[in-house]
């Protein structure tokens, strides 16, 4: 049995037309669904991109979530697990976080290829002025590094050949072909489309959005878009739209040449995403906290051979990918690695299988500020909004509001608290420090005497680790030249 995992990074749930969307074209998506299980419960865990992907690759949800941080040098993975099994390992990707700055998340595969050209990559030097941007720089994110770095990588992409999806499936097709004889392999696609900068060919865009005028804004920054016209932030979500399409065009090449090599019938395939965005929606963009259904609800489906296609309401997160796909292989998961994931196997079996109550999705929280913290709990029937401060909390009533626009806490206090109190179990139970859990509590004598004991060893070498994950901030990546600066 062979194994394929392909992540898309930033596709949204509900922008599937096998999950209901209406309007939005992605027709070879919905056909892997009628052949799939689909997890419709599924939801981020360490977000977003790398501490995503340190989730699936290693099981764990982290202390109590991954930092933005490179792949830690002794850390067991899926792949290697895999590798040392006796499958042929490789990852094709174009995600250039994997492996920008020596992340390492190469290192666990036999071999690794990397499509070139996507947002922060050091791609090319050309030089480009401001009137190679379809919009004014000040509404991009980050214009003075990888926003200027994205528009130099692909401002004379003139044909859809030249665009990374494509380059990317159809190298990871050509793998296939050349690799098709080994006995056993785990090949893991990394797509970052439908990222952004969102900048498909002019025909997807025409699909949603025909005749727009305007600017075009490709790189938005995160946050409100209030301010922006109105035909501004259409056009936008128009944009985002038009990548799904082609992204959904390019996973269809691919699953085809699967299933011409004769590879689908020996060959468990894995289509999921890591995070959501918001493109106008509640006017905004990006994924600024908090975390609604639109970046907490994810894409998760799995086609297995001689399995019938159905759909589960059974919670899915992140490091549980780790887990299900060794069962499956047959591959012994060691004991001593504290994976956190839960194996969905025996539930793909029709067996009894442990369940999850409720799914968490947060940023790396590091320790106690001001202020400071986020997380997103959802169970079957709610979607709670957990900060430190109680007077910040909002309950959402997803049977009755499925759109999250009447915070119903008031009504619903014993909801809010079962909700938190199942948090402060996630943290203790996922190794979070003793400031962390005792500020989420909010307790003041427990945080003061946890601040006390703070000079011990393991506490510094907690700080120090969790300062080294994240160091690495957007200001710290190299500046673009000329754009970048400001120059005309």
């Amino acid at each position: 049995m062979n194994f394929v995992v392909i992540t898309l990074d930033t596709l949204r749930y509900d922008f599937v037309g096998a999950n209901g969307n209406d309007w939005i074209r992605t027709p070879n998506l919905d056909r892997f669904a009628r052949q799939a299980v689909c997890f419709d419960r599924a939801y981020a865990g360490s977000f977003p991109t790398v501490p995503y992907r340190t989730d699936v690759f290693t099981g764990r949800f982290g202390r109590p979530f991954h930092p933005w941080a490179p792949l830690a040098w002794e850390a067991v993975t899926l792949p290697e697990l895999m590798r040392n099994a006796g499958f042929v390992t490789m990852l094709v990707h174009d995600t250039p976080h994997l492996v920008n700055y020596g992340f390492g998340f190469d290192r666990p595969f036999h071999g690794w290829e990397m499509i070139r050209g996507q947002e922060v990559d050091r791609y090319r030097t050309d030089k480009v002025t401001r009137k190679d941007l379809k919009f004014d720089p000040d509404k991009m994110r980050f214009a003075d590094t990888f926003g200027a770095q994205s528009v130099r990588n692909f401002f004379d992409f003139a044909a859809e050949e030249y665009h990374c999806t494509p380059r990317l499936f159809q190298t990871a097709a050509r793998w296939l072909e050349r690799n098709r004889e080994h006995e056993r392999f785990f090949l893991w696609i990394d797509s970052f489309s439908p990222h952004e900068p969102w900048d498909p060919p002019q025909h997807y865009v025409d699909l949603y959005d025909p005749g727009y005028e305007g600017e075009v804004l490709t790189f938005p920054r995160y946050g409100s878009v209030a301010h922006l016209p109105e035909h501004e932030v259409r056009h936008m979500r128009a944009l985002y739209a038009g990548l799904v399409t082609m992204t959904d065009r390019w996973v269809g090449y691919f699953l085809d040449h699967m299933d011409l090599l004769g590879l689908a019938e020996d060959t468990v395939v894995i289509i999921d995403s890591d995070h959501g965005t918001y493109a106008g929606d509640r006017l905004m963009a990006g994924k600024e906290a908090p975390h609604y259904q639109e970046i907490c609800h994810t894409v998760h489906m799995m086609r297995l051979p001689g399995k019938e296609a159905a759909r589960t309401e059974a919670i899915w997160q992140p490091a549980d990918l780790m887990p299900t796909v060794l069962e499956l292989a047959g591959v012994d998961l060691p004991a001593d690695l504290g994976v956190q994931g839960v194996s969905a196997a025996p539930l793909l079996r029709g067996e009894p299988a442990p369940a999850r109550d409720i799914a968490v999705t947060a940023g790396a929280i590091v320790q106690p500020q001001p202020g400071a913290g986020h997380a997103a709990i959802t169970a079957r029937d709610w979607a709670f909004f957990d900060y430190p401060d109680p007077a910040r909390r909002q309950l959402f009533d997803l049977r009755n509001d499925p759109g999250q626009e009447r915070n119903v806490i008031d009504d619903h206090r014993a909801v809010a608290a079962d909700l938190h109190d199942a948090f402060i179990e996630f943290l203790t139970k996922h190794e979070a420090n003793p400031h962390l859990i005792a500020y989420w509590k909010g307790d003041a004598a427990a945080l003061e005497a946890a601040i006390a004991a703070a000079d011990t060893p393991a506490y510094a070498a907690f700080r120090g680790g969790q300062q080294r994950g994240l160091g690495l901030t957007p200001r710290s990546f190299v500046r673009s030249p000329e754009f970048g600066q400001g120059k005309p």
